[in-house]
């Protein structure tokens, strides 16, 4: 039984499932060397961007997995392309397996960008409220601020 026939009967046997599965797709030549061309262009700027964000050391946290994404990206396209030209199934297999990781990696990072994001707003705030007390509690403020000074309005 294909694993469709097993879903249907209800068998609870889990093995099938972490097997491979053919399936075929008929799929335009021209949109799958489209779809290679933009994956090689997005891993070239992730890592570019990647490289950039690894410059701090903070910013390293993210930027690194960012560049193991665009490597893999890379890699991905790159089996999409051998797919195309030699209609090898292994190389199929590769690049779903290759795009598979980008996006695991690219969620992490995504993840800890938006950590870090919020981790940032927090700081700002507090160095905000900080300042301003700072600048409240100076005398001559608070003297600006007597209620003397308004009572001619």
């Amino acid at each position: 039984m294909e694993n469709n026939e097993m879903m249907q009967s209800g068998s609870t046997d889990n093995t099938l499932y972490n097997e491979m599965t053919d399936i075929h797709v008929s799929i335009n030549t021209k949109e799958l060397k489209s779809m290679a061309s933009w994956a090689k262009f997005r891993g070239i700027m992730d890592i570019i961007v990647g490289v950039l964000s690894s410059l701090g050391i903070i910013t390293a946290i993210y930027g690194i997995p960012q560049i193991i994404a665009g490597i893999k990206l890379l890699e991905s396209a790159s089996a999409l392309q051998q797919t195309i030209q030699t209609n090898n199934q292994a190389k199929m297999t590769e690049f779903f397996s290759n795009h598979r990781q980008f996006f695991m990696i690219s969620g992490i990072s995504t993840i800890v960008k938006i950590a870090f994001s919020f981790l940032i707003i927090v700081v700002w705030i507090a160095f905000f409220f900080i300042f301003f007390r700072e600048i409240i509690n100076q005398p001559e403020l608070r003297e600006f601020f007597n209620q003397e000074n308004f009572s001619t309005f």
